[in-house]
């Protein structure tokens, strides 16, 4: 074998080694911006669940009006969807979101009976409370075998 043909098989081994070296690394800060993501996913799904948990109580003692409680509701339920993979984790997480849609639209239509609020109110809570029946009833028919 010539020295020309040594230097040009060995210059291949090196570019093979270089290039399949940086693509594990790229794989690697890959999955470290995946992991990144992922944490950072559950962090903002962690504080919206607890000022959601928070608005609930406020809201309930007329602390703080529908559209406070709407606002992070709505913003945590597309953090659930967000963060749970499983279509059934997805479903639960939408039911509950469907119970504090109820909720909020049962005080604001007591609120609006006992003169404390208005029909506006009302209106708002009801169309929220769709808005979370359509989420969980398009998130069951992805579930639900074609017919």
């Amino acid at each position: 074998m010539s020295i020309k043909r040594s230097w040009e098989l060995t210059s291949l081994l090196v570019v093979a080694a270089v290039l399949f070296l940086s693509a594990g690394t790229e794989i690697c800060n890959a999955q470290d911006k995946v992991d990144e993501i992922k944490t950072l996913k559950k962090e903002r799904r962690d504080l919206l669940s607890q000022a959601a948990a928070q608005l609930v109580v406020l809201y309930q003692n007329a602390r703080v009006d529908l559209y406070e409680l709407v606002k992070v509701d709505r913003d945590l339920l597309r953090a659930d969807l967000d963060w749970f993979e499983k279509p059934a984790d997805r479903i639960k997480a939408i039911e509950q979101h469907k119970e504090i849609a109820e909720m909020a639209a049962r005080v604001a239509k007591s609120r609006r009976d006992s003169g404390r609020g208005g029909e506006a109110q009302v209106l708002q809570a009801r169309a929220y409370a769709l808005e979370v029946q359509i989420e969980l009833l398009k998130e069951k028919r992805k579930v639900q075998p074609a017919k």
